[in-house]
């Protein structure tokens, strides 16, 4: 690295100048002027987002960076700085306007594509759903229920029709429901009805233990489409653990006590999976026999014991 006789770095002004202007962003002008340390920081932070890249540029066009001496000062230089900088700027507005135009274009045509199938084609108008012959009661118990699939969208009233669990919604914090829930036992500890449930598409109502609610819809806002479960591809378990994609193909099932008694869970007990006291019902109503729509990815892990026999269906 050159230096004067003071110890001073001596550089060439143009050179630093084109750096700055071209690469300063990424600390080039620093690393050419010898100062790796804050050149590399600046390189870090993308020429502290700018704000220093331009600083930088500055000081150099001013020639006032501490600690250089410029070897070429030559009216020439400054001339050849001026044009460098008219044409990377010409060249960066371009680019500008050539970028933005093209946004533009797409934005203001955002149906060129349909205009052109829809002369081509006729369009049809879809029927108007028929709200008025859907059902507005509906019996539920242990699983999941999600609106627009397994129930219609709306706002309902619910009541304990037996037993107790946990009953919540997707949407609890947006006029859904997360209570202890069921038929008064005495203990005080169970609600046995609420009103004016806010249940809107795509949002999940999830039970479980032993609990039988009645939903009342007394508005509907949608449809539903209904599962259907695929009895063929049914599997049956004892006790173990069983991972979904290896044990048995990962998706959305029905799970269904065969015999005998004990607990069932799985390792995404608060993402769409299970954990119940399960079992063909012996009269206690502590077993759980029947569990709807579980959701397990591949990975899941379900676990069985105590001696039950469960029955695995799929939703087809």
């Amino acid at each position: 690295m050159a230096t004067n006789k003071y110890g001073v770095v001596q550089k060439r002004w143009l050179t630093a100048f084109v750096l700055s202007l071209i690469l300063g962003i990424f600390g080039a002008d620093r690393f050419y002027l010898g100062k790796p340390g804050t050149a590399v920081f600046k390189l870090l932070t993308f020429g502290g987002l700018g704000i220093w890249a331009l600083i930088d540029f500055i000081m150099i066009t001013t020639k006032s960076i501490a600690g250089v001496e410029w070897v070429d000062d030559k009216a020439s230089d400054k001339k050849k700085a001026l044009i460098i900088f008219i044409v990377v700027f010409v060249i960066g507005f371009i680019m500008f306007i050539a970028t933005n135009g093209s946004r533009t274009a797409t934005i203001t045509n955002p149906n060129l594509s349909q205009n052109t199938s829809t002369n081509n084609a006729p369009t049809t108008n879809k029927p108007k759903e028929d709200l008025s012959k859907i059902a507005k009661e509906y019996t539920l118990t242990a699983g999941y229920y999600t609106a627009g699939i397994d129930l219609p969208a709306g706002k309902a009233d619910i009541v304990a029709v037996s037993g107790t669990g946990n009953l919540s919604s997707s949407n609890v914090y947006d006029g859904g429901v997360n209570e202890m829930f069921g038929v008064d036992d005495g203990s005080g500890l169970y609600t046995s009805s609420f009103n004016n449930l806010k249940f809107t598409k795509n949002e999940k109502l999830s039970l479980n233990g032993d609990l039988v609610i009645k939903l009342t819809f007394k508005q509907i806002d949608s449809g539903f489409s209904g599962r259907i479960y695929d009895e063929d591809k049914a599997k049956e378990f004892t006790n173990g653990n069983f991972t979904a994609g290896e044990d048995f193909a990962e998706g959305v099932y029905k799970i269904a006590a065969v015999s005998g008694s004990g607990n069932l869970s799985s390792s995404n007990i608060y993402d769409g999976g299970v954990n119940e006291m399960f079992g063909v019902d012996d009269g206690s109503g502590l077993y759980n026999s029947q569990f709807l729509n579980a959701k397990f990815g591949k990975g899941v892990t379900l676990k069985i014991s105590g001696g039950v026999t469960v029955k695995l269906i799929p939703v087809r």
